[in-house]
C-alpha cells in the first residue's frame, strides 16, 4: 500500500516525541517505514554517525516493539543506518495541481478515467517535488494506484485503463521488459498556469478529484481524510466517529463509576 508523507521531518519529530514521552507507545506492527524515516532523520537533521544511529534504532525497538528479536532485525537496522544520508527527507506542505493539468484530465470521457488520471498526476507531481530530475516517472503497483484513485477494477480492467491512457498519449511506459514504470506526459513541468488545488493528503485522491468537481464529499475534522457526505455524517469519517463514540463511552462510564463511589461514601457516612 502506498503511504506518502509530505512532511517527513515533522512526522518523524512527532513520532519520536510520542515515543520519548510515553514508554507505553508502541511502534507499528510493520515498523520498517518509520524506522527508516527515523534513521534518515538522525543522520540528516541530527548529524549522528552510522553506529550511533544503529544503537538508537536498537533501543527504540527494544523499548517500543514487544516482538523484537535482535538477530532477526540486525541486518535491516544496520542497512537503514548505512543509508541514512541517501535521500533527503521532505518538508512539503502540499502538492500543487495546475489549471492546465486539470484541463487535460477534464476532457477524458469517463469519470473513473478522470480519477485515475488525477491520481497519476498527483503521484508524478509528488515525485517531481522530491526529485527535480524525475521528469514525471512513477513506479507504484497498479493495484495501489487504483486504490488511491478509489476505483474498484479487476487486473484486466486496470491494464485496459492504463493502456487507453497510453494510446491517448497521456502516459508513456518504460521500454525495459518487466518494468511497469509510467511517465505522466500531461504534467506541467514549467508551472505555466495557475495553481488550482493544493493536495495535502494522499489517501483518497479519487475523492479529492470528485470534491473538486463539486460532488458531495467532506474532509474529516479529525484526520483530514475525505468521505462521502450522508445525512448524519458531515464532520467525521467513520473511523474517527467510532473512536470519538468509544472515548465518550469511556468518559461516561468513568463519570458514572465516580458518581456511584461518591453516593456510596455519602450513604456510609449517613448511616
Amino acid at each position: 500500500m502506498i503511504k506518502i508523507i509530505l512532511d517527513e521531518i515533522g512526522y518523524t519529530e512527532n513520532l519520536l516525541e510520542k515515543l520519548s514521552q510515553n514508554p507505553a507507545h508502541m511502534l507499528d506492527k510493520k515498523p520498517s517505514r518509520d524506522l527508516f524515516l527515523i534513521a534518515r532523520y538522525l543522520g540528516q537533521e541530527k548529524e549522528l554517525a552510522q553506529e550511533t544511529i544503529y544503537r538508537r534504532l536498537l533501543a527504540l525497538m527494544r523499548d517500543h516493539y514487544p516482538e523484537f528479536n535482535q538477530n532477526t532485525w540486525h541486518k535491516l537496522l544496520e542497512d537503514f543506518s548505512k543509508k541514512s544520508l541517501e535521500r533527503r527527507l521532505t518538508r512539503l506542505s502540499y502538492i500543487p495541481v495546475y489549471e492546465s493539468e486539470l484541463a487535460r484530465i477534464g476532457v477524458l470521457k469517463s469519470k473513473p478515467m478522470r480519477r485515475l488520471a488525477f491520481t497519476l498526476l498527483c503521484l508524478a507531481r509528488y515525485r517531481l517535488c522530491v526529485s527535480s530530475s524525475n521528469n514525471g516517472w512513477i513506479n507504484y503497483p497498479y493495484k495501489d494506484i487504483f486504490r488511491l484513485a478509489n476505483i474498484s477494477a479487476t487486473v484486466q480492467e486496470q491494464c485496459s485503463m492504463i493502456k487507453e491512457l497510453i494510446s491517448l498519449h497521456y502516459l508513456s511506459m518504460n521500454h525495459i521488459v518487466d518494468n511497469l514504470s509510467l511517465q505522466v506526459l500531461y504534467l506541467d513541468t514549467e508551472n505555466t498556469s495557475p495553481t488550482i488545488l493544493e493536495i495535502t493528503e494522499f489517501s483518497n485522491l479519487g475523492y479529492e478529484y470528485l470534491l473538486y468537481c463539486g460532488e458531495p464529499y467532506f474532509r474529516c475534522q479529525s484526520c483530514q481524510v475525505l468521505s462521502r457526505k450522508t445525512a448524519t455524517n458531515n464532520r467525521y469519517c467513520k473511523d474517527c466517529r467510532n473512536n470519538i463514540q468509544k472515548e465518550r463511552s469511556k468518559a461516561g462510564m468513568k463519570k458514572l463509576r465516580k458518581s456511584r463511589s461518591v453516593n456510596e461514601q455519602h450513604a456510609l457516612q449517613t448511616q
